[in-house]
């Protein structure tokens, strides 16, 4: 049986965290940790991918970007939605390099979460077992969860009669960070801090965390050493962040847009 660690929220004082533990998702797949909010389960066949599974989505990838840490960042031509509802016809599958190919077509059950940090919302597969690469009406990788000698349709079917397959996953963290105005970015705010970074670890394209000294808290009070910001971040630069408070007592940036300004004002 393998062990994975299923998140049920994400807080995004371990968003970068989720970016370094991908390599634990292909090096160990007994154990995953995704998200501090989350269990540990025992997974040994596909109705348990299925269970612990945001989404289970049919397609393509289409193109592949290495981000750093040993991670690629690959999107996902979304073919058909086979539990969950993408909206979007390409989604963001972020797994260590080498695990989805360019120009190959999978089954992923995937779990996800939203971050101000990332660009949209991030997908990952629930273990490295839940990825399946199919061709023509060859499912491979099946044989591994109990399934041999299926074929596409027939797989799909399995998925949908699964005991797993009307489960939703509980997201603690649903908040949207879309805002841009700066009037609602303030309001929106728990904290609106001044700070200097004095270092920055783990920093991949998008991301880093960063040890930080609090000179000013303008809103609120901040008194955390430690932030998730994203990687254009500079070492003994200040910045003025506008924060939000997260179910589990971490902050993220209140929004993707104009909750970093720098240079930081007085």
């Amino acid at each position: 049986m393998k062990r994975i660690s299923v998140a049920l929220g994400i807080s995004l004082l371990t968003v970068m965290l989720v970016v370094i533990s991908f390599a634990n998702h292909t090096s160990n797949q007994d154990k995953v940790t995704v998200s501090s909010d989350s269990f540990v389960v025992d997974l040994s066949d596909l109705n348990d991918y299925v269970y612990y599974s945001h989404n289970i989505l049919m397609g393509q990838v289409v193109s592949n970007e290495d981000i750093g840490l040993n991670v690629h960042k690959s999107t996902f031509e979304v073919i058909e939605n086979i539990k969950g509802d993408v909206k979007s016809k390409d989604i963001d599958v972020y797994e260590t390099m080498g695990t989805l190919e360019k120009g190959k077509n999978y089954i992923l059950c995937l779990t996800s979460f939203d971050s101000p940090i990332y660009p949209r919302m991030v997908y990952t597969a629930v273990t490295m077992g839940s990825i399946f690469e199919y061709s023509g009406d060859r499912v491979k990788g099946s044989e591994t969860c109990g399934i041999k000698n299926r074929g596409l349709e027939e797989f799909i079917e399995i998925i949908k009669e699964s005991d797993g397959y009307h489960h939703i996953v509980e997201k603690k963290n649903i908040r949207t960070y879309t805002l841009e105005d700066p009037d609602d970015i303030f309001e929106a705010s728990d904290c609106i801090v001044h700070i200097k970074v004095l270092d920055v670890y783990g920093q991949s394209k998008i991301s880093a965390m960063v040890e930080i000294e609090v000179i000013d808290n303008l809103k609120g009070v901040f008194t955390d050493t430690v932030l998730i910001l994203p990687s254009e971040v500079k070492v003994e630069s200040e910045y003025l962040v506008y924060l939000v408070k997260l179910y589990d007592g971490s902050y993220t940036l209140t929004s993707r847009k104009n909750s970093l300004i720098t240079p930081a004002v007085d």
